[in-house]
């Protein structure tokens, strides 16, 4: 029973699908905005980045930035539930085919999931600082966060 549960093939099509969402949340250039009073003339700190909820901001010190781990989470979630059935199915095809890959897959799997994972987890320690919203607080809210995309490219200084 134990040997089962520690099976490392039963367990690729998950791994790969979280390095398949870190990469994605890593990856994605999605870029949010929001007024700041009104004052569509404000510049670089009133931007959020995240899919697909905004969940880190920049906080004009070098590298440095401001992340929400609740909505890090939740984005996390959300994108390993989308790209699960893709995953689980390219998985399970490679394994009907080709039988000898399920070992080395298995093991591909566990090593990106630890490389990505790791990576991830000392850019965040090293550079990030968890706050509980990105917002400043000042009459601001988080759902004023919108999409770049949908705001006049005149109003973004």
């Amino acid at each position: 029973m134990l040997g089962r549960l520690l099976d490392i093939r039963r367990y690729a099509a998950a791994m790969l699908t979280l390095v398949a969402a870190l990469l994605t949340g890593a990856m994605s250039d999605v870029i949010w905005w929001r007024p700041a009073c009104d004052l569509t003339a404000e510049g670089g700190a009133y931007y959020g980045r995240g899919l697909p909820f905004p969940s880190a901001t920049a906080t004009g010190m070098s590298l440095e930035f401001a992340y929400m781990p609740h909505v890090q989470a939740l984005n996390l979630i959300v994108l390993a539930a989308v790209l699960w059935p893709v995953v689980a199915w390219l998985v399970g095809a490679v394994e009907r085919w080709t039988p000898a890959l399920r070992w080395p897959l298995a093991w591909i799997a566990l090593a990106l999931a630890l490389m990505v994972g790791g990576v991830g987890a000392m850019a965040t320690a090293e550079l990030g600082r968890p706050v509980w919203s990105i917002t400043d607080g000042d009459g601001d809210h988080y759902w004023q966060f919108r999409p770049a995309a949908w705001v006049k490219r005149t109003c973004i200084a």
